[in-house]
């Protein structure tokens, strides 16, 4: 999961995503969906809602999406794909004569329908997620120290990463020692 940025979210499916299943064997039988915020913005499907919307469509026979905001404004929409026969009718011309061809053609669609909204106030327990998102930003914490912990490893290195030095004739030589080769060092920019 990730907590992203005012612009972008991403996330991908793992392990963690099996955790509220197996503490809640009866959520097996609910649905996947996807609920995220645009905070400040309206609420609309972007060009990245309606791709998400799409690719997940094709993994489920329903799928929802539901993009929320600060203001407690809501836009969801309901997905199923659908395979389409459709009739092909075209027109070719043979020797100055019209030949009409009938064809069926078989194609995958995607369909929507807008939701409806309705909010039932309850007492949620909000416990789990609050620990998810320590556990994420602590993650994140993590990763960019150790970013910063490799970059000045690697500081001195940067300033000339040899990857080939020549040595001078030595009296190792006249025992077939060959010129010193180094591992090219990693640029952390």
């Amino acid at each position: 999961m990730d907590i992203g940025t005012p612009g972008h979210t991403a996330f991908e499916f793992g392990p963690e995503m099996m955790e509220p299943y197996e503490r809640n064997p009866e959520l097996m039988n609910c649905r996947l969906g996807l609920i995220h915020s645009h905070n400040t913005m309206s609420t609309f499907f972007s060009g990245e809602d309606w791709e998400e919307l799409e690719d997940n469509a094709e993994n489920t026979d329903f799928y929802v999406s539901l993009i929320v905001n600060n203001a407690s404004k809501y836009a969801a929409k309901a997905a199923f794909r659908s395979d389409t026969e459709v009739d092909v009718e075209t027109t070719s011309w043979f020797g100055g004569k019209a030949l009409k061809f009938n064809e069926k053609i078989k194609r995958k669609s995607i369909y929507t329908v807008d939701l409806d909204i309705e909010i039932e106030f309850a007492s949620v327990d909000v416990g789990d997620t609050t620990k998810r998102i320590e556990e994420i930003q602590e993650r994140i914490k993590l990763e960019k120290e150790a970013a910063d912990i490799k970059r000045a490893a690697l500081a001195p290195y940067k300033q000339a990463p040899l990857k080939y030095i020549p040595r001078q004739a030595s009296v190792f030589d006249k025992l077939g020692a060959a010129d010193l080769l180094l591992d090219e060092v990693e640029d952390v920019n």
